[in-house]
């Protein structure tokens, strides 16, 4: 006689859930609410994923919840940072999507020539604050990446000839680690897990990037945008006729 076994996939109940809901500041988005369909797209519309849970995180403190709430109910987790990864491995189907858009800060420094930058950050966001202040930004060619997954996997630019890949520019970042812990990793803080984010090995979770920048060359005007920005005004121009 044959016997199959079947094995059980780890659920996320409305219960457990509710218990999240309770300290997390961002959005918990269920397969039964109004904003699913939208919350779960992905760039790739051939991507079609459906969540259990997508935690729409506000800050860090959210991300580790997220994290250590997955961990304890042992259910698989994807990260949406920007959305534009072409094959969608930022979702999946049953667990739980970690969603960064909502954190979507910049900080420019001018006085260090740095930027703090959050997960959720658009590359033409970026450029566009940086160019206020002077400086470049040697980040990607579509306006529509996101800065964490573009960064994380290396990250080529009009300027990188000149200022190298975007990871080159990478001084410091705060990680949420697999085990739920918040961390910064510096080429003096926790060197060996800067060096794997640098390798482009996807170790864990950044929620915040503090970037070096190069100062313009040529002088500022504050009305200028960037090549990326104004790549994506051109591209969203109703007047304009080009395809």
């Amino acid at each position: 006689m044959e016997s199959t076994m079947s094995i059980k996939k780890p659920t996320i109940d409305i219960e457990s859930t509710a218990a999240l809901a309770e300290t997390f500041r961002g959005d918990l988005i269920r397969p039964r609410d109004e904003a699913y369909d939208e919350a779960r797209r992905v760039w790739n519309a051939m991507v079609d994923k459906h969540p259990a849970v997508i935690a729409r995180c506000a800050s860090a403190a959210d991300v580790i919840g997220a994290v250590e709430f997955a961990n304890e109910r042992d259910v698989p987790v994807s990260v949406h940072g920007g959305g534009h990864s072409v094959v969608g491995r930022i979702a999946g189907d049953d667990g739980l999507l970690i969603d960064l858009a909502r954190m979507n800060s910049i900080r420019v420094d001018p006085t260090t020539a740095t930027a703090r930058v959050e997960p959720g950050v658009g590359l033409d966001e970026l450029a566009r604050e940086t160019h206020a202040f002077g400086f470049e930004t040697p980040v990607g060619y579509n306006a529509t990446t996101g800065v964490a997954g573009l960064t994380l996997g290396g990250g080529f630019s009009w300027l990188s000839r000149k200022y190298g890949v975007t990871i080159d520019n990478l001084l410091s970042a705060d990680i949420v680690t697999a085990d739920g812990d918040l961390v910064h990793a510096s080429e003096t803080d926790n060197e060996g897990l800067f060096g794997r984010l640098q390798c482009g090995e996807n170790v864990s979770l950044v929620t915040s990037f503090n970037f070096q920048l190069p100062r313009r060359e040529s002088p500022t005007d504050r009305r200028d945008v960037s090549r990326t920005a104004r790549r994506r005004i051109q591209y969203n121009d109703p007047s304009n006729n080009n395809s």
